[in-house]
C-alpha cells in the first residue's frame, strides 16, 4: 500500500512504567513513520506476562513480553521457545 494512502489514527497508550509502545523503540527514517505506526502502533512491550495480560484485556492493545511471549487483545497467547545447541 502506498504510504500516502495509509490512514493511521493516534493511539492512546496507558500510563505505566511496566510497558512501553513498541514503535518508540524502533529506529527508522521519518518518511516511514506512517507505515511503522500502522504495523507496530498497537503493540506494547511489557515487563512480564501478567502485565501483558492485564494491558491486553483492558486497553485492546497487543502485547509482547521481554521473554517473547505474545498476548493478543483477542485473548490468544503464544509462547516462543529458543533451543540453544552447543557444539
Amino acid at each position: 500500500m502506498p504510504l500516502n494512502r495509509l490512514n493511521v489514527r493516534e493511539t492512546n497508550y496507558p500510563p505505566t512504567e511496566d510497558a512501553l509502545p513498541m514503535v518508540t523503540k524502533l529506529q527508522y527514517s521519518d518518511r516511514f513513520d506512517k507505515a511503522m505506526r500502522y504495523i507496530f502502533g498497537k503493540t506494547m512491550i511489557c515487563r512480564n506476562l501478567e502485565v501483558a495480560s492485564v494491558l491486553a484485556r483492558t486497553t485492546g492493545l497487543d502485547c509482547v513480553t521481554l521473554d517473547g511471549d505474545q498476548v493478543s487483545s483477542k485473548g490468544i497467547k503464544s509462547f516462543i521457545f529458543f533451543v540453544w545447541v552447543n557444539e
